[in-house]
């Protein structure tokens, strides 16, 4: 199952054949166990911030005991290609909180052989959510056929000419996912603070997501003296021009934010929930309860 939640969603794989530039394989395979050793160690840290009252949100209780390696297949085995093709179902959820408006945004899409989703979390207006939602829901499916069915070459491509076609004063975060439904793989794309998740059972979560902020040394070092918050701990503190995010597309009027995704990719297993969610569900909601 997919499910889209906006301030919620979610769901639930490429023919044989080349899988196109394998260095880029291997990068997006790494930066999927990077995403997951990264999520246990900010689990970690907010735990303490909790204790410490820096911040008052509810956390979830500690994931099952599993070998982090087990939970991302070797790369050789998430190419390989499936006999029984996943069925896949989507399912959206939305719910504005305590803004004026809803600045989030969603798109899915479904092929012969996958399902694309995407969701945008705007700030500052909806103006580069719509914009950006509106791209990749029209130019997804032409930057896959362009690249030969290479799902990350089309991730990288898409987000390149979304970046350019989204000049906002407004902003907005990004994670995109595609399921091939032959292999069995899941392709991520993130932007900032949205990310996704897999739900399996025994209550395993595995984050797909490998998320950058000013903390991150590559994002911390291009903001340079704007950096506000630097001593802080939390990176929910650390702000650019009063941004708290330093990936995303729009926010024209703050060139510090990158527009470079980080990609990943992992296999998915039959019964398996993917969960796409803005920051507004990953901070306040029990993981016990997304799932």
């Amino acid at each position: 199952m997919l499910k889209f939640l906006q301030k919620a969603f979610s769901f639930l794989t490429r023919p044989k054949g080349s899988f196109g530039d394998f260095s880029l394989l291997e990068h997006a395979h790494a930066n999927g166990q990077k995403a997951l050793i990264e999520f246990l160690e900010n689990r970690e840290q907010n735990q303490e911030d909790v204790a410490e009252g820096r911040f008052d949100i509810p956390m979830p209780q500690d994931l099952p005991s599993v070998n982090i390696e087990d939970t991302i297949p070797p790369l050789e085995e998430i190419l390989s290609s499936k006999d029984d093709p996943i069925v896949a179902t989507v399912k959206v959820s939305s719910l504005q909180a305590g803004s004026f408006t809803m600045e989030d945004r969603f798109c899915t899409l479904e092929i012969d052989n996958g399902v694309f989703a995407a969701i945008f979390d705007g700030h500052g207006g909806s103006s580069a959510a719509e914009k950006a939602c509106s791209f990749f829901e029209n130019n997804f499916l032409y930057y896959l056929e362009k690249n030969q069915k290479d799902v990350l070459k089309a991730f990288k491509e898409l987000f390149i000419e979304a970046n350019k076609a989204i000049q906002d004063r407004a902003g907005t975060t990004a994670v995109a996912c595609f399921l091939d439904k032959v292999t069995h793989t899941i392709y991520t794309a993130t932007l900032g603070d949205s990310e996704a998740r897999i739900y399996r059972k025994s209550n395993l979560c595995i984050p797909l997501s490998c998320i950058r902020n000013w903390k991150s040394t590559e994002d911390r070092e291009r903001a340079g003296d704007a950096l506000m918050g630097k001593e802080k701990k939390s990176p929910k503190s650390m702000r650019v021009h009063g941004l708290n995010v330093s990936r995303g597309f729009g926010d024209c009027f703050t060139p510090q934010v990158s527009s470079e995704p980080v990609l990943s990719l992992n296999q998915v297993q039959p019964g398996d929930c993917i969960v796409l969610a803005s920051d507004g569900l990953w901070d306040f909601v029990f993981e016990e309860e997304i799932s």
